[in-house]
């Protein structure tokens, strides 16, 4: 039997039961399996023969803008983190959070998680600056570019606020404005209570607040350095700008005339999908909820699916760098 048969506890799983769900969720096969099964309904809702017609005739002008806007946003990223460590350590070059951000960008692609490229920056800037401030630069450079997305996501909202998403896109885009307001005021003001919790009677407590300390201690020093987080706050704004337009400009090569603005709005829906832990970085689901989103703008399915695979190839350059980067650093 899978459930218990007594007491109170008779509607709960019985402990090996818990133990193979967390199991499968961790599981390679799984996530491999989740994205084959994306990838099959995806081609099956969409006609393959006009989607590699439009792949193979799509304009190449607006492919290499596509491609130069996406390696703009990437070096914008490099500032959006650079600044924290170079702010934290003076030995940290920018020759080196290059390298990292390179890195990064091809273990994300390469591994079935996207905290991948996320484990290679922190122990890189943990290396150079210290487990508090390594890791503070972190959340600071991912709160910077939810901040960016949160940013034009409501610019979008309000240009289309008559569209087919209407009313219930603007108040999710606040939605997301408040939570990314309210985890900007918990990192940058939690030291105090985590302080206080330090001497809390209660073990769990305190050792609880000793591994979070460093992490807070740390945000709490960057807060005094203003200049620091507007900076990173600006390029996380640049680059998401950066890479809309890129976007678009991919979508002009194979005939899809959507603008930024509803960009702005589809793909945070669409990147919510790597959140579920059943597929290779949301890879094929993503893609399928990206392209049923495009076809309610009237975009027809195939040029959706092709968009939906530039979209995925336009970081493939930098993925290769971080890749020779990667293989040369181990010989």
């Amino acid at each position: 039997m899978l459930w218990t048969a007594t007491g109170a506890r008779g509607s709960e799983p019985a402990p090996s039961t818990l133990a193979l769900v967390r199991r499968l969720a961790r599981s390679p096969l799984l996530r491999i399996a989740g994205t084959v099964v994306g990838i099959v309904l995806l081609a099956r809702s969409v006609d393959l023969r006009s989607a590699a017609v439009d792949l193979g005739s799509a304009h190449r002008g607006w492919l290499a803008a596509g491609v130069a806007l996406a390696a703009g946003a990437f070096l914008t990223a490099i500032l959006e983190w650079g600044v924290w460590l170079r702010a934290a350590g003076g030995r940290v070059t920018w020759g080196m959070v290059t390298s990292w951000q390179a890195q990064s960008v091809f273990l994300s692609s390469l591994l079935p998680t996207g905290a991948g490229g996320d484990a290679l920056r922190a122990v890189e800037a943990v290396r150079a600056t210290g487990i508090g401030r390594g890791l503070a630069s972190l959340v600071g450079s991912r709160l910077a570019g939810h901040t960016g997305m949160a940013a034009w996501g409501v610019a979008g909202a309000l240009l289309l606020r008559g569209g087919s998403l209407g009313t219930v896109a603007l108040v999710a885009v606040a939605a997301w404005v408040a939570l990314v307001g309210v985890a900007w005021a918990g990192a940058l003001c939690a030291a105090p209570v985590v302080r206080r919790l330090g001497g809390h009677r209660r073990r769990t407590v305190r050792r609880l607040a000793g591994f979070a300390r460093p992490l807070t201690d740390a945000m709490s020093w960057y807060r005094g350095r203003t200049g620091v987080v507007a900076i990173s706050v600006a390029a996380g704004v640049a680059g998401w700008g950066l890479h809309l337009l890129s976007l678009e400009a991919l979508g002009r090569s194979v005939g899809v005339d959507v603008s930024p603005a509803i960009f702005a709005l589809l793909v945070p829906l669409a990147l919510l999908v790597t959140l579920v832990p059943i597929t290779v970085n949301g890879m094929g689901v993503r893609e399928g909820v990206l392209v049923a989103l495009l076809m309610r703008y009237g975009v027809d399915a195939h040029r959706a699916a092709v968009l939906a695979v530039l979209a995925d190839l336009q970081a493939l350059p930098i993925a290769a760098i971080g890749a020779a980067l990667w293989f040369s650093r181990r010989g």
